[in-house]
């Protein structure tokens, strides 16, 4: 890990998303845990791109990908259309992607794919359009990202007093549908025509309670008096907090500090804890030949 690379990510996503402290923590080790890896080249398809903005960060990093875009919420892509970062963007649902078979050189996924309700097919889908031997990275929140939870505290009565409901609200909250082990991805990934399959872990279970408290006092409180029926990024839209507003712009300061400070020993390294481990797993996979 690089001490300059992860503040300068801190600073860069504090300037894109101030809105959103707590995915900024997440997202800085997650973007130092891939940064650190040799990452593939050539024409990409980007499953879930979102609004763009991670694509952005990845870029001032050294990245000189080649991308074509999917997301099925037609705001998000249209905004990662006017972003630039792509050649073409479709708003459109990952199971079925309007493009040829055996047409890209790698595939990206960055915290996404746990959000789909029936991964499976979207993961064929996405061998479907690799060219055999084509590389897949995904990054992705496991089965142990409940255990490294610490629990609500103080603010139990908005978000569940007993752990199970707790638990259960965050996944709501965050939309996390598809936590899965190690084992669970490789026999996906396997039946989906994928080998050569490598999982690392990140984000240490005391990161991830860090992460957890900062998620609990913004989107959590917000969520809660929303009365659960709006989730977070449909508040901050709301809100006009997430379109580059005054009030965004007056955010990124504060957003940064608070990413630091979260962050403060993250040189030192931290390691998982035994018998839980990590909270999160960069996948690595190649379409298989033949």
């Amino acid at each position: 890990m690089s001490g300059a690379r992860w503040r300068r990510l801190a600073g860069e996503l504090a300037e894109l998303t101030p809105q959103q402290p707590a995915t900024i923590v997440w997202r800085v080790i997650e973007l130092d845990h891939l940064l650190d890896r040799t990452l593939p080249s050539g024409l990409g398809i980007d499953i879930g791109c979102g609004d763009g903005r991670l694509v952005q960060v990845l870029r001032t990093h050294g990245l000189d990908w080649r991308l074509v875009g999917v997301d099925p919420d037609r705001v998000e892509a249209g905004l990662a259309e006017q972003s630039g970062q792509y050649e073409r963007v479709h708003a459109c649902s990952a199971e079925q992607i309007p493009e040829p078979d055996e047409s890209f050189d790698f595939a990206f996924s960055n915290s996404v794919l746990e959000h789909i309700p029936e991964l499976p097919p979207v993961l064929r889908e996405t061998a479907r359009v690799l060219r055999p031997g084509a590389a897949f990275v995904a990054t992705v929140p496991s089965d142990r990202l409940h255990d490294c939870l610490g629990g609500p505290g103080v603010l139990a009565p908005a978000l569940g007093r007993d752990r199970e409901r707790y638990l259960d609200r965050l996944d709501e909250r965050t939309a996390h549908l598809n936590l899965w082990s190690e084992a669970r991805w490789r026999d996906e990934l396997e039946a989906a025509g994928f080998d050569r399959i490598v999982a690392t872990p990140y984000l240490s279970c005391a990161h991830v309670r860090r992460w957890e408290r900062l998620s609990n006092w913004t989107g959590g409180i917000a969520y809660a008096l929303a009365r659960r029926r709006q989730v977070p990024l449909e508040i901050t839209r709301r809100a006009g907090i997430a379109t580059g507003s005054p009030l965004s712009r007056a955010l990124r300061v504060p957003a940064r500090t608070i990413a630091l400070a979260a962050l403060r020993d993250y040189d030192e390294g931290r390691p998982g804890v035994p018998g839980v481990g990590f909270g999160c797993l960069l996948i690595e996979a190649r379409r298989r030949q033949g």
